[in-house]
């Protein structure tokens, strides 16, 4: 949250797109950058499901800073393996989420709190 409401995403481009998911929040724009620091864990045992947010990490590393996905549809079998942290799930606009891709750049980020 901290980094949307200071413009951090602002004009950063998603690097990674997939039928099922579409990833951003990487300065670098190739899934190395960060804000200089990871998050822990957080499991859940919330669902991965369309529209669900959470934070992204590289193989067998920690959960980076500002990098976060959406899915736009069902996470393939067998599911995640690692822990991803789940802190959001995309209330409006979902149509056009799904067809974000990787060099598509985010304007801007409103967040609601609820």
């Amino acid at each position: 949250i901290v980094l949307a409401i200071h413009g951090y995403y602002n004009g950063l481009t998603f690097w990674d797109s997939e039928d099922w998911v579409v990833q951003g929040g990487d300065p670098l724009g190739n899934g190395r950058g960060g804000p200089g620091y990871v998050l822990p864990d957080e499991p859940s045992t919330d669902p991965w499901d369309l529209a669900a947010v959470g934070m992204a990490r590289p193989p067998g590393g920690a959960v980076n800073g500002s990098q976060f996905f959406i899915q736009k549809a069902a996470w393939p079998d067998p599911g995640p393996t690692a822990v991803y942290n789940q802190f959001g799930t995309v209330i409006a606009g979902m149509d056009k989420a799904q067809l974000l891709q990787a060099t598509d750049s985010i304007t801007s980020i409103t967040i609601q709190v609820s």
